[in-house]
């Protein structure tokens, strides 16, 4: 007697764990690791993007890697120009970034550095591009340099890419030498 249930133990355990809920699992992860893999790969990539007639922007990366199924593009080597009423408003450098939404939202990570074209400097860890809204934020800590020497730091910031209109959310302090 108990060695037939010993048998039918072995065999429901071999049999079950074939088409267990881990082996779907398994098989569902694997299905995703592959829709992961990009659909190309790039070097030297330029991406402009339009509103009509007027760029708005323009992603030079030294590495872009494309995902279809994602409507995403990973970037290595940012190099972001914003432009406002056709004219350049700001360059942003990262390590790296990822456009989605079809080049409405631009992601910035790692050594974020924007610069205006009046030298005003903002470091960020990770910074997002709004081209519906035209804002640039983050919930992270931000410095914000301006050409006069003024520093101002906080953490969670909106503003234009101008940075003429800056809300900061918390944590604010700086140095404040002269006013603008």
């Amino acid at each position: 007697m108990r060695f037939c249930l010993c048998i039918i133990f072995t065999f429901c355990l071999f049999t079950e764990g074939c088409h267990s809920p881990t082996s779907a699992r398994r098989k569902k992860e694997i299905k995703e690791d592959i829709l992961k893999l990009p659909d190309t790969e790039l070097e030297g990539f330029v991406y402009r993007f339009y509103k009509g007639k007027e760029k708005r922007w323009e992603l030079k990366a030294d590495k872009a890697v494309t995902f279809q199924n994602q409507e995403l593009v990973r970037v290595k080597g940012v190099y972001l120009s914003i432009y406002e009423h056709g004219e350049l408003s700001s360059e942003l450098y990262s390590r790296y970034g990822k456009v989605t939404n079809r080049g409405k939202l631009l992601v910035a990570i790692s050594n974020v550095l924007l610069q205006t074209k009046d030298g005003d400097k903002l470091e960020t860890t990770i910074l997002y591009w709004n081209d519906d809204t035209q804002k640039l934020y983050t919930d992270q800590k931000v410095k914000i340099t301006w050409a006069n020497g003024n520093v101002i730091e906080g953490k969670g910031f909106i503003a234009d890419p101008s940075l003429q209109k800056i809300e900061i959310e918390s944590g604010v302090k700086g140095r404040i030498y002269e006013t603008r």
